[in-house]
């Protein structure tokens, strides 16, 4: 009560700092209550109308809500504010896989995949897309699965899911010792 009477108060002497608004909603969702961390960040997007992290907060808060049209409408206008971010790519890939439109998360992020050659995130969600999608781990998909894997390793090799991925992948490929040093890697980086 004491954060988030201290976060209330900050909000209203610093109305566009956006980090008042998106610890306020983190209070809330620790307590599961989605709705008013939701009237929250849209009082921030009142102050803040060009804050593409809030709208992003936006779209999270509506999927947990499991509301995911709103959530799709969300993150796409944070992709539209920010499009060179990888978060909207990322969070708008996890709602088409949820909706079962697997095939345009694939569609979208290898296009966005091959823009960005230093990103790790949106390769990982293109991988993690082609393996939904049920590829054969034999096919030329699931090599192509492995190349965005590895890009994302080469632009973060501390991203802990992508060596993950990249294990099970490699495993499924019969490769065992390639995934039992990507799976290491992957649990010496994140051992929870």
């Amino acid at each position: 009560k004491d954060a988030y009477d201290a976060l209330r108060l900050a909000t209203v002497l610093e109305p566009a700092n956006q980090e008042h608004y998106l610890d306020l909603a983190a209070i809330c969702t620790e307590h599961e209550n989605y709705d008013l961390a939701l009237e929250i960040v849209d009082i921030g997007l009142q102050k803040n109308p060009a804050s593409w992290v809030l709208q992003l907060q936006r779209g999270v808060l509506w999927a947990m809500k499991a509301q995911l049209h709103q959530a799709e409408e969300a993150f796409e206008t944070a992709r539209r504010m920010a499009p060179g971010r990888s978060a909207p790519y990322a969070a708008l890939a996890m709602v088409w896989m949820q909706t079962g439109r697997t095939p345009k998360a694939v569609e979208t992020l290898r296009a966005e995949t091959r823009r960005r050659p230093r990103d790790h995130v949106v390769p990982y969600m293109f991988a993690v897309a082609l393996i939904r999608s049920g590829v054969d781990p034999t096919s030329a998909d699931a090599l192509e699965a492995v190349t965005a894997l590895r890009a994302s390793i080469a632009a973060n090799g501390g991203f802990a899911p992508s060596h993950s991925e990249l294990g099970r992948l490699l495993l499924k490929r019969d490769d065992v010792e390639g995934a039992i040093v990507e799976l290491e890697k992957a649990t010496l980086i994140d051992p929870e």
